[in-house]
């Protein structure tokens, strides 16, 4: 497009090498680029704060955040999603009062530098991601005329898989843990049942304390289904499903359904929080507490999860069901993630054994021929439909 029509605009300050000064670079209305030179920092960034908000050309941070919510929503972006975008955004950009043309990559590299230091690769390596998509999507509204994520240097490798996982026994003395302290009323006893959502049902944190009561849905005696994340508010599509809790899980949720009715609270964890339930850090730091108290390493949330996905893929159960109960779309997310090293190779051999011991496809067992009942027989149950 011809540079006549782009318009005035202002396009960043830039400090002239050798030259102790600073230059302020802006298109005119005739569509030529001109410059005009400071003797200080602060003097050629408040002209161009000036002459920016007068042409109405590069926004402000601030106005610029505020025009990819808006992008984002119009996209239908989920807005716990968008509201996780903006943070990270801000986080980075710092002062909304600076230009969108003023962010420079040896700002950005500073803040990537400071983020290496302060958590882990694939957190700071996501955010960067993040700005990186929203810079290049101010270029694109001609904001800015390159996006200056380009002269950032990434260094860190991604670790695929999550965090320290409990084995089976571990995952059990966890559970009496976690049992204990709801039925104790302890101290954080309503976390107890929070941590137990995670390891036999494999819920996310905000899943769990997103729960309404209504959600925990009694079908029979013994059985309750737990119908996750309703529409438009989970992670993901995926995110909306049912996952079906037993026995003591079972009555347990139906005791803190009754104890939240005594609160007269629509959610199934109530707390006096803006959101008026309980918020993920709760989740994080009862199953620390637990680990603690049951003698185990410590495990994230994230960890239960992969937990029970590698407990329920070891005893047969498929990827895609799976990935279905964790609300994945993709089963590769959940093989890669979720499931420890070895457990799809083990169940392989499981099922070999059989069939070599007349088991499984056996003569001697005819009415296990069938591979679905197999999956069924040894997946404990697992559902994956979703409502």
């Amino acid at each position: 497009m011809p540079r006549s029509r782009e318009g005035p605009r202002v396009i960043g300050v830039y400090e002239e090498p050798g030259a102790d000064s600073w230059r302020v670079v802006f298109v005119g209305s005739d569509g030529k680029r001109r410059s005009k030179f400071f003797p200080a920092e602060h003097l050629a960034r408040g002209f161009a704060r000036r002459l920016g908000a007068k042409i109405g050309g590069s926004p402000t941070v601030a106005k610029a955040i505020v025009g990819y919510r808006e992008h984002l929503e119009v996209k239908r972006n989920r807005p716990r999603s968008i509201a996780t975008t903006i943070a990270r955004i801000e986080r980075w950009l710092g002062d909304e009062g600076q230009m969108i043309g003023e962010v420079t990559s040896s700002q950005l590299t500073a803040v990537y530098d400071a983020r290496r230091g302060q958590v882990a690769v694939d957190t700071y390596r996501n955010e960067f991601a993040e700005v990186r998509t929203f810079l290049r999507w101010c270029v694109m509204q001609r904001w800015i005329k390159e996006d200056p994520t380009q002269g950032v240097t990434l260094e860190g490798k991604r670790r695929a898989g999550k965090k320290r996982k409990l084995h089976v026994q571990e995952a059990r003395r966890f559970q009496a843990a976690a049992v204990e302290a709801y039925r104790r009323r302890s101290r954080g006893w309503e976390s107890g049942l929070g941590c137990l959502l995670a390891l036999r049902c494999g819920l996310r944190a905000s899943e769990i304390c997103g729960l309404r009561v209504r959600d925990i849905d009694p079908v029979r005696l013994g059985e309750v289904w737990v119908w996750v994340a309703s529409e438009g508010e989970g992670k993901s599509s995926a995110a909306t499903r049912q996952v079906e809790a037993v026995g003591e899980l079972a009555e347990l949720l139906l005791a803190q359904a009754k104890h939240a009715r005594s609160k007269k609270s629509d959610w199934l964890f109530p707390a006096l929080t803006k959101l008026g339930h309980r918020e993920r850090t709760w989740i994080r730091k009862a199953c620390y507490q637990l680990c603690d108290r049951a003698g185990l390493p410590r495990v994230s949330p994230h960890g239960l999860r992969g937990s029970w996905a590698t407990i329920a893929r070891g005893v047969g159960a498929t990827a895609r069901s799976v990935a279905d109960a964790l609300g994945h779309e993709h089963e590769r997310t959940t093989e890669r993630h979720y499931i420890e090293h070895g457990t799809v190779e083990r169940a392989a051999g499981r099922a070999v054994f059989e069939v070599l011991e007349g088991g499984l496809g056996g003569p001697q067992n005819p009415e296990r021929n069938d591979a679905e009942s197999f999956r069924k027989a040894s997946s404990g149950g697992l559902r994956s439909e979703k409502p």
